[in-house]
């Protein structure tokens, strides 16, 4: 009774208000807040269509498609999917003006498509249910990932004659994409690439006061709230009226300094009033709230509550046995959600933890970056909101989209040791390029296939081989940022770290190679690898530091790594690149990346643009000071023994490796010297031709980094292996 009471008292209020128009004469009269969605896109010059989509259980939603302005001089693009918030709809992406990301987007070339979810002011149809009825507001965000995406992707597929649309989620809109992909994989076929804006999916670490409130009232494995609702007939949770606008010009003036509406915001989102613009916020207020069921509000609570499980809809033991067969709702397969994604995420965000979005983007096979926004202080509501979110937001997606315009695939390996490796596969862009030969590229130590692609689309290596026709394949090491999976262990475990070089060599490259044959229909590849060699002659500093400590037949090091709890070395840290920015932004003169790079790899100060186990270091250590002899892991002695049957550990075979080798190295490379590169074909049976790399002051690090690499290395490596291809 008491909420009834209180609905009826504020339904009262708005009535009241509402009668009395004048009392608000003095409030700002912001248009775009009392105009629809399609009214404001013709408002800023957009043409606009009214598309009805029909979801497989009979909802009835609407979507609006903007038009890129008839401009010869503009690029016809792919589709592009807005999908909004929480208790918002279509609105979220055109109530900036002309700055709003839908017309930049559009402005781009890109056909945009503008969502609205079942239950909210656009979408609130059924072709047999009333919308007043309780069947009707009976679900959750489990039916809108499961239906009402896939319905829109489809439409938007059949009428834009595309194959593959972009999909742009905020908030909840995330949080039912990955519902969908999760549930039907299929539909990751259709997804040229997902940019998931601060993604709700994952509550573990709670620092917002309402939600902590939230966490305390809910009661896991009970049905209560539902129940109650039910019996009150409430079945909508603040559905739209258009009279809420009028509250919010008395309270939410933009003039006034100490605006309640922005003070509201940074309670829930995270304080930023300086960054928030008033007079956007007032404008959504005539948009806000739109509207959802009670059942969705619940799940939503479920997943607050659930200490970061991310799972279907919790009715309760005796609900779940009947409708999942278990006492607990399934949790949602993340790991199936294969399409690439960018997550953006901001750093004073008090919805969604920062760490938990970090952890969302681990549990996902293929994210291609995870960017937190420069503005330490943008909150969850800053993305709609914020002064500055085009400059830190809104420009930068349509670049992404641009610049990651190339067809991937994500594909899992398993070792024999059962180590879980991520291969990432790039397919030429046109169709008209003759198909070649499939290329395997392998990083080195302490990297990740990343080193291949981050120079970007004119300078990097996979991306020069993939426009030539070439069928490439990136390689994650067991270890790396995108391999940290075994079918049983844990990967904070000592035994999963316990590998070296051998192990790689032996049980990851091996396992890459037949996938990639299969998968290819090819008999053989070309492998280019960087790095992870052995060392005769030293004249690192770094590698000079290291010797003393590394005793052949001692393990002293390993022994009190591991009394320490220390199994991985230097693990992928996002913190650490916030800390590192700010140390070697590109136009500062001495730049502190680029001289530690040069002691250890060596000085080229002009010629740079600005996980691994700790068993793989000691190894990489132990080459380094074993006096050029290449062979496998020194456990010492009596570990040796127990291995190997020897006291010493046994030298690769070099003269095994048959395949024809193609060397390039650096004259200024002081992790590998040149000696020790030219030496290496009088023990390699089929070496073509030992290169060096005609600049003098290339070093180890300019393989990957250097401005001129495609010039100097990457295009005589496409001639060479065209030559091969043929």
């Amino acid at each position: 009774m008491r909420a009834t009471a209180w609905w009826l008292i504020w339904q009262l209020a708005v009535a009241t208000i509402a009668g009395d128009r004048e009392q608000f004469k003095y409030g700002v009269d912001d248009e775009d807040a009392e105009l629809s969605v399609p009214e404001v896109i013709i408002k800023y010059g957009y043409k606009v269509e009214d598309h009805t989509v029909i979801t497989e259980d009979g909802y009835v939603l609407k979507m609006f498609r903007i038009l890129p302005k008839q401009d010869a001089a503009i690029v016809r693009r792919k589709p592009v999917l807005l999908v909004h918030g929480l208790w918002n709809s279509s609105a979220n992406f055109v109530l900036n003006g002309s700055s709003s990301f839908a017309f930049l987007l559009a402005l781009a070339g890109y056909d945009v498509w503008l969502a609205n979810l079942r239950g909210t002011r656009y979408s609130k149809e059924h072709i047999k249910l009333p919308g007043n009825s309780k069947e009707y507001w009976n679900f959750s965000c489990h039916e809108i990932g499961y239906y009402d995406l896939p319905a829109m992707i489809d439409h938007v597929v059949m009428v834009s004659d595309s194959e593959k649309v972009f999909y742009v989620g905020y908030s909840q809109g995330t949080t039912v994409y990955f519902i969908m992909t999760s549930t039907r994989p299929e539909y990751n076929n259709k997804i040229a690439l997902m940019i998931a804006i601060t993604p709700a999916n994952l509550w573990k670490r709670i620092r917002n006061p309402l939600l902590r409130i939230v966490q305390s009232l809910y009661q896991p494995g009970t049905n209560t709230i539902l129940m109650f609702t039910d019996v009150l007939n409430v079945f909508q949770f603040l559905p739209y009226n258009g009279n809420f606008l009028r509250i919010a010009r008395f309270l939410c003036h933009p003039d006034v300094k100490n605006n309640l509406c922005l003070q509201l915001i940074g309670l829930v989102a995270g304080h930023h009033l300086e960054g928030s613009n008033p007079r956007s916020a007032l404008t959504y207020l005539g948009h806000y709230p739109q509207g959802t069921s009670v059942k969705q509000v619940l799940h939503i609570a479920q997943l607050i509550s659930n200490g970061g499980k991310f799972r279907q809809f919790d009715y309760g033991h005796d609900g779940n046995l009947e409708k999942y067969g278990s006492w607990e709702p399934p949790a949602y397969n993340l790991t199936a959600s294969t399409a690439p994604v960018v997550i953006y995420y901001g750093l004073n965000d008090l919805l969604v933890h920062p760490r938990d979005v970090q952890e969302l983007s681990r549990m996902l096979p293929h994210v291609i970056a995870t960017i937190p926004i420069a503005d330490r202080k943008f909150n969850h509501a800053d993305f709609l909101l914020a002064k500055n979110v085009r400059e830190v937001l809104y420009d930068k997606i349509p670049e992404l989209i641009v610049k990651y315009g190339y067809k991937g695939e994500d594909h899992s390996v398993i070792t024999e040791d059962g180590y879980v490796l991520k291969m990432f596969r790039i397919l030429p862009r046109r169709q008209t390029i003759v198909k070649k030969k499939p290329v395997l590229l392998v990083h080195a130590l302490l990297a990740s296939s990343a080193d291949y692609v981050i120079s970007g689309p004119n300078s990097s290596l996979a991306y020069l081989l993939s426009d030539n026709g070439y069928d490439v394949w990136l390689a994650n090491l067991r270890g790396s940022h995108y391999s940290k999976d075994h079918l049983k262990l844990p990967v904070e475990s000592k035994d999963y770290w316990d590998f070296s070089w051998h192990e790689m060599g032996y049980y990851d490259v091996p396992a890459m190679i037949d996938h990639m044959l299969s998968v290819t229909n090819s008999k053989k590849l070309f492998y280019i690898g960087h790095s992870q060699v052995f060392w005769k002659h030293v004249r690192s500093p770094i590698l000079k530091m290291i010797k003393p400590f590394v005793r052949p037949g001692a393990d002293t090091i390993r022994m009190i790594l591991d009394a320490l709890k220390i199994f991985e070395l230097l693990p992928y840290n996002e913190a650490g690149l916030r800390i590192v920015q700010p140390l070697c932004r590109p136009e500062v003169r001495h730049n502190v990346c680029i001289q530690m790079l040069g002691v250890l790899a060596g000085p080229h100060p002009d010629g740079t643009d600005p996980g691994a186990s700790v068993k793989q270091v000691l190894h990489f250590a132990q080459l380094a000071s074993n006096g050029g002899k290449f062979r496998r892991f020194d456990y010492g002695r009596r570990g040796n023994l127990q291995n190997y049957g020897r006291p010493e550990p046994p030298p690769y075979n070099l003269t095994a490796s048959t395949a024809p080798v193609l060397i390039y190295y650096g004259l200024n490379d002081w992790l590998v010297h040149p000696k020790d590169a030219q030496e290496l074909p009088s023990v390699l049976p089929r070496v073509i031709a030992a290169i060096p790399v005609d600049d003098r002051k290339f070093n180890h690090v300019d393989f990957v980094l250097a401005k001129n690499v495609r010039e100097v290395l990457y295009e005589k490596i496409l001639t060479m292996l065209d030559k091969f291809d043929q």
